[in-house]
């Protein structure tokens, strides 16, 4: 007995120890993790769509390790925060075909307005005809781009990591010409297209090659 009482002191222990190590994010995570439970306990939400919540929850938790990325930067000198997202973000960019030649001054001011995404399996991520839809760039997973609604629908093509979609509100101050659904989890990000614009304006080279 008291063999099986240390052994249960020691392996308490060693859970309060590992509680104690969650880092501070990690912590708050399951903090709301508990919050959505309660509340889909409270509004009796169904149980197949608890799953589905839970589900996106957990795949947005790496997503959320990022979620204070711009307070973080607002700490580092101007010159230290351009070097940084340069590096993480230069890439990105730089691989969309009309972006590839743009200097990093542009690609510093693209990267400061980019809004990490989490879109789940079936979700419609861009609407035709809808006004104030980004331009999205694919980071990770596959999109359907059609057009037309129901037994109407035409595909045009499948979208998949590295493609983007939604580039006329880099030009055009218009509505969606597409809409864009996903196939399975898709993070992306996004830039609001009238930013971009004012971005672009400051670029004449970069805004032809857009045009």
């Amino acid at each position: 007995m008291l063999i099986g009482a240390g052994f249960f002191s020691y392996v308490l222990g060693s859970c309060c120890s590992l509680v104690d190590g969650l880092d501070s994010m990690a912590k708050k995570f399951l903090e709301q993790l508990d919050t959505i439970n309660d509340y889909m306990e409270i509004c009796k939400i169904p149980s197949h769509l608890r799953h589905r919540v839970r589900v996106y929850i957990w795949n947005k938790k790496i997503l959320a390790q990022r979620s204070n990325e711009r307070q973080i930067l607002r700490l580092m000198s101007p010159a230290l925060k351009n070097e940084v997202l340069l590096y993480n973000y230069g890439k990105d960019v730089m691989r969309i075909e009309f972006f590839s030649d743009a200097p990093p001054s542009f690609i510093i001011l693209a990267a400061g307005i980019i809004q990490h995404n989490l879109f789940g399996p079936q979700d419609i991520i861009t609407m035709e005809g809808m006004f104030n839809e980004p331009f999205y760039v694919m980071v990770k997973g596959e999109i359907t781009i059609f057009r037309g609604h129901d037994e109407k629908q035409r595909i045009i093509k499948v979208c998949r990591t590295n493609g983007f979609w939604n580039e006329r509100v880099l030009v055009f101050d218009s509505p969606a010409d597409i809409s864009a659904r996903a196939h399975d989890f898709v993070e992306s990000y996004s830039f609001e297209g009238s930013k971009m614009r004012m971005i672009l304006c400051q670029y004449p080279g970069v805004h032809q090659k857009v045009r």
